[in-house]
């Protein structure tokens, strides 16, 4: 997504915790409606159990928005670790 999203706009949202700001800058990027249409897959990805089912939800979306599959080393970075 940050390749079509500044990093920066994802960091406003995040610390303004402006939901209605996220859906609309989505939407922008990647058609009508784009965030309302994929709420519920969004949602899941807070409850995945595991990394297979966190890197099946990720993937999905990575489709959707013309990305590359992501694989269990991507979820490892010096900042975090799923």
């Amino acid at each position: 997504m940050t390749n079509r999203i500044p990093e920066t706009d994802f960091a406003d949202i995040y610390f303004t915790k402006d939901q209605n700001a996220l859906e609309k800058l989505i939407n922008k990027v990647y058609g009508d409606d784009f965030y309302k249409n994929n709420q519920a897959l969004f949602a899941s990805l807070q409850y995945a159990h595991n990394q297979d089912q966190l890197l099946k939800l990720t993937n999905v979306i990575m489709k959707k928005i013309g990305g590359q599959p992501i694989t269990k080393k991507d979820l490892r970075s010096s900042y975090s670790n799923f």
